[in-house]
């Protein structure tokens, strides 16, 4: 059942205000208290300095400077179309192998998350990962927004198109799958296109999402192509958006707040 439009537009409005403000307590704490995006954005860059300084402190002396090096590089990668962080970005990379310790520490420090492609969204993913095509995230959507010039914010709360924010929406949506307990994947092919998460429940079916920041969500040529290629009752398909709950098919439309509500635990979307 739909949500109630008074309810959906109120709840649309708070989740448009978490994408600027996420979740660092300090962060939190100082917007709820004097309800202001600029002091938001002071302390957000200060968290992100000392990140860095914490990584020149604690990590591995000899690979400092590489890991200092994709932490700043994340929020440029995910404006990119494919989000995909690209190897070559870093000086003297080539390949995967070169920088998966880095990638590795950065995650298991809690500063950012990976989201790894799979060859075919088939069960069980983890036999199915593809080693070296990944995607970056920063642990906090709050973080990447505050990372970005100020109109960025401006345009997120004016709902204007021009503005690319397809990264910040990914990233939210890893950030609450990962939060509950999924291990993230997306995937790619020239056949079928890119699928922007595929995640496992705990008995082994799929879920396949596309994320859509602008008007055209019902457009899902990959969603459409997946499921006729790889048919099965154990798989799932969701869009999600800013629009209001919908079936349509085999496709569930669902807003994009509403993530926190799947788990690997219950059948599909336990809303």
């Amino acid at each position: 059942e739909p949500v109630p439009d008074y309810l959906h537009d109120r709840l649309t409005a708070l989740f448009k205000r978490y994408l600027i403000v996420g979740c660092m307590p300090d962060v939190v704490v100082s917007y709820g208290t004097s309800n202001a995006l600029d002091q938001v954005r002071v302390l957000q860059r200060d968290i992100r300095r000392l990140y860095r300084e914490d990584i020149a402190k604690y990590a591995p002396k000899d690979r400092r400077l590489v890991i200092q090096d994709i932490y700043e590089l994340v929020p440029s990668e995910l404006l990119t179309p494919s989000k995909r962080f690209r190897l070559n970005s870093i000086p003297d990379v080539k390949r995967f192998t070169q920088v998966e310790d880095e990638f590795l520490w950065l995650t298991r420090a809690g500063v950012a998350l990976d989201e790894t492609a799979v060859t075919e969204p088939v069960m069980p993913l983890l036999a199915a990962k593809k080693k070296g095509a990944v995607k970056l995230f920063l642990s906090d959507v709050g973080l990447l927004m505050g990372s970005y010039v100020k109109q960025t914010a401006a345009a997120l709360l004016g709902d204007e198109a021009s503005v690319n924010l397809g990264g910040v929406y990914e990233n939210y949506v890893v950030q609450e799958l990962v939060a509950h307990g999924f291990d993230a994947h997306y995937y790619s092919g020239k056949r079928v296109g890119e699928l922007d998460a595929v995640v496992e429940r705990d008995d082994g079916e799929i879920l396949l999402f596309e994320v859509k920041s602008g008007t055209s969500y019902k457009t899902h040529a990959a969603l459409d192509n997946a499921l006729a290629t790889w048919p099965s009752p154990g798989r799932e398909a969701f869009v999600l958006s800013h629009a209001n709950i919908e079936r349509d098919g085999d496709v569930l439309y669902l807003p994009l707040y509403l993530v926190g509500l799947f788990s690997p635990e219950n059948a599909g979307f336990a809303g």
